[in-house]
């Protein structure tokens, strides 16, 4: 570190840093570092498919051995209905044969799972013992990262919505009395859209005012709204050459958004139905073709689904130009497969083993059969390499491919704008208010 001016070092000299602060360069790296070595000194394990979440699993059932990683694999999946009795626990408020505790960290704020109250106070005094790391206990992830989380204590059923921080934005730019809208964008805005000349040294006030707005909804999009994730990713390929044009179609979603603020995706694994299982992953996948302008890229998207509603979900523009409908379908399915992959892992060390391949449905027979077959010869010799990989995972066993028809395949909702008989069929579904029926 430097020296501040009027106040010089001697020569060969520097300052030791004591602790650090915000604006640092530094400070985030040492505050996972320092979470680090204090969260495996108060017995927690640091996962390797995602090292910001911590993990610590006991043997809740007396004079049984400790339980080991071995034991959980052993066990197939921690999906078990088997109550322990009070006289046979070890901590008297976990009911399950194993007491569980996650720590997930996002910056410096920490969210907690538990089914064991006891190993949470275990933790905190741990923490107070330690000294280094100051944690309040908050609530329930009523208001985690402005995402409000609630638990149904009968059936289990976790709810994620954000109408809080909907209601901060309507506030925000004086839209608390706006009519709601049925959709977020029609197709025709986004034809509108792409004709809205662009100059070329766009205004500086309306790129703030537009970037703002857009990444405002993008948030709500990523985390509880995956109905509107096309539409905002649409809108952010303007985010550097917005007019005053540009700037009503971020208050539409808005509109939307006025309308289905209550609404909440909503996970209960007693929803689960044939052919899946409480805990399964399985995804949908699908692709535009060329729609983009003028370069005629193509918008892939897909959804991946547990216990009865997406929970992870993405809306893009592909990294190439697809010069056919099979190709571009493959670069979803690509994109996909990445996400499934990371999610078996984390699924894995978590305790929650998947059942076989995971399941990805797409419209396309094309992108099909060249992931089952990996035949890539006459039209499809050009496709590239890094896009093959899926026919790896399909080979291994990691993900297989299902057929089914366009009218029912939800990723489609992320690759354009629909309208609303379409986007209605597909928004329950997305929410876990409807079980999708399989083809």
């Amino acid at each position: 570190m430097k020296p501040i001016e009027g106040f010089p070092l001697p020569e060969g000299k520097c300052l030791k840093l004591v602790k650090s602060a915000y604006g640092l360069v530094q400070a985030p790296r040492q505050y996972y570092l320092l979470c680090k070595e204090v969260y495996a000194k108060c017995k927690l394990t640091q996962l390797k498919s995602d090292q910001c979440v911590f993990i610590r699993r006991v043997q809740n059932i007396k004079g049984q051995p400790a339980l080991t990683s071995e034991d959980i694999i052993a066990r197939g999946s921690l999906e078990y209905t088997e109550r322990v009795p009070k006289s046979k626990r070890v901590y008297p408020s976990c009911e399950f044969p194993v007491a569980m505790l996650i720590i997930f960290m996002y910056v410096d704020n920490n969210g907690c799972r538990y089914n064991c109250r006891e190993l949470l106070d275990e933790f905190l005094n741990d923490l107070k013992e330690d000294g280094r790391i100051d944690m309040n206990e908050e609530g329930k992830m009523e208001n985690y990262l402005a995402v409000r989380y609630t638990q149904d204590p009968i059936t289990g059923a976790i709810e994620a919505d954000q109408e809080p921080y909907m209601d901060g934005l309507f506030k925000k730019y004086d839209m608390e009395n706006c009519n709601p809208t049925k959709l977020p964008l029609k197709p025709t805005d986004i034809d509108a859209i792409e004709r809205i000349p662009i100059p070329a040294k766009p205004s500086p006030q309306h790129v703030r005012a537009y970037s703002m707005m857009v990444g405002e909804l993008m948030y709500v999009a990523i985390n509880t709204v995956p109905s509107i994730m096309f539409h905002v990713q649409f809108l952010a390929r303007y985010m550097s050459k917005a007019t005053s044009q540009h700037l009503e179609y971020p208050k539409k979603i808005l509109r939307y958004l006025k309308g289905q603020k209550s609404r909440r995706i909503r996970w209960d694994a007693n929803a689960v139905k044939h052919p899946f299982v409480a805990g399964q992953v399985h995804a949908f996948a699908d692709s535009s073709w060329a729609d983009e302008v003028p370069r005629r890229r193509s918008t892939f998207a897909y959804h991946l689904f547990v216990n009865n509603a997406a929970f992870s979900w993405k809306s893009a523009l592909a990294p190439i130009l697809a010069l056919s409908s099979a190709e571009a379908e493959l670069i979803g399915l690509a994109s996909c497969a990445q996400e499934v992959a990371f999610v078996r892992k984390l699924s894995f060390e978590l305790g929650f083993q998947q059942p076989g391949p995971t399941i990805c449905q797409t419209d396309s027979k094309g992108a099909k059969l060249n992931v089952e077959n990996g035949h890539f010869k006459g039209r499809s010799k050009h496709y590239e390499l890094k896009w093959s990989f899926v026919c790896d995972y399909h080979d291994r066993g990691i993900m297989s491919i299902d057929w089914r028809p366009r009218a029912t395949n939800v990723s489609d909702i992320g690759t354009g704008a629909r309208p609303l008989e379409v986007f209605n069929r597909f928004v329950p579904i997305l929410l876990g208010e409807r079980t999708a029926a399989m083809p």
